[in-house]
């Protein structure tokens, strides 16, 4: 049943969900087996013994993405979901309260953090990609693996003379109805530059570059996001704690954007949050004209 349900999931949900669900229906398939459980159909107190076992083991983010996992499998396989059921629920409020802790949040890489990160970025294929890479998550607040994708032709400009960089899918987009991202000039002018500079050897914005230094018609792999943040990182000398990683884009340029006037709601339609809880979830740790992150003047 679970694995002719995956195989449907095929062109309905990202390859990243898919693997998530299979990963945490695994875990809990495991544990059944263990205990001598059948894991479908499965009763609440069933499920509250499963997050039990996981309390104090697990971090409760992870046992609340678990539980969420199951409930939709449950639903999608037309089972009972008795995540939704009174046991389960208080077995993740037991877990939450005893073994939760507050979610670190990602650093920002603010206006102030990009430009110590560009000046470390040389003149070589690397840096002139990271240094591109900086901006463009900068403006754009997107995710990492929503990053890597953008491609040259998805640039244009608008009649009114300024730019958009389409957005085809993202995390909360998964039909792909798509979104138009204003950018900066100057980013304009460094993507085309960049563009000059690989040639017809790439059609990916942020392109992979092999050991021998040379452009392949890949996409940068949303892991190295985080490598070469941390790299740039290290090398500005910033000590920032935690690291950089993907998020930081995200939290940097909504915090800079907040501390300049822009509404929440703006900024959650800038960020893609659908709700103003998670954008603030985002913010809480590191508070204080137009939609348009980086301004040329």
């Amino acid at each position: 049943m679970v694995d002719a349900l995956f195989a449907r999931f095929e062109g309905a949900y990202s390859k990243n969900t898919i693997r998530a669900y299979r990963a945490d229906f695994s875990a809990y398939a495991q544990w059944c087996h263990a205990e001598g459980l059948t894991p479908v159909p499965a009763s609440g107190q069933q499920l509250a013994d499963y997050v039990d076992s996981m309390a104090g083991l697990k971090s409760v983010a992870t046992i609340q993405r678990r539980v969420a996992s199951l409930g939709s499998l449950f639903r999608l396989m037309e089972q009972p979901d008795a995540t939704k059921g009174t046991d389960c629920l208080l077995a993740v409020k037991r877990a939450r309260r005893k073994f939760g802790r507050p979610q670190r949040q990602a650093t920002p890489l603010t206006h102030e953090v990009l430009l110590a990160l560009q000046a470390t970025c040389d003149s070589t294929l690397t840096g002139q990609r990271d240094r591109l890479m900086l901006q463009l998550g900068y403006e754009t607040l997107r995710r990492r693996s929503e990053l890597v994708k953008f491609r040259f032709r998805d640039v244009a400009r608008t009649p009114a003379g300024t730019y958009r960089i389409r957005l085809f899918r993202s995390k909360t987009d998964q039909f792909g109805q798509g979104l138009q991202l204003p950018v900066s000039p100057a980013l304009v002018t460094m993507i085309h530059r960049w563009q000059e500079r690989v040639g017809s050897h790439t059609e990916f914005i942020l392109p992979a570059i092999n050991a021998d230094g040379l452009i392949i018609n890949e996409p940068l792999a949303d892991a190295q996001v985080n490598k070469i943040l941390r790299a740039r990182q290290q090398e500005a000398g910033l000590e920032l704690e935690p690291p950089l990683s993907g998020h930081s884009f995200r939290v940097g340029s909504a915090l800079d954007l907040l501390k300049r006037g822009v509404p929440m709601e703006k900024i959650m339609l800038r960020g893609g949050w659908k709700s103003e809880s998670t954008a603030l979830r985002y913010l809480r740790e590191w508070v204080g004209d137009d939609m348009l992150v980086w301004d040329d003047t």
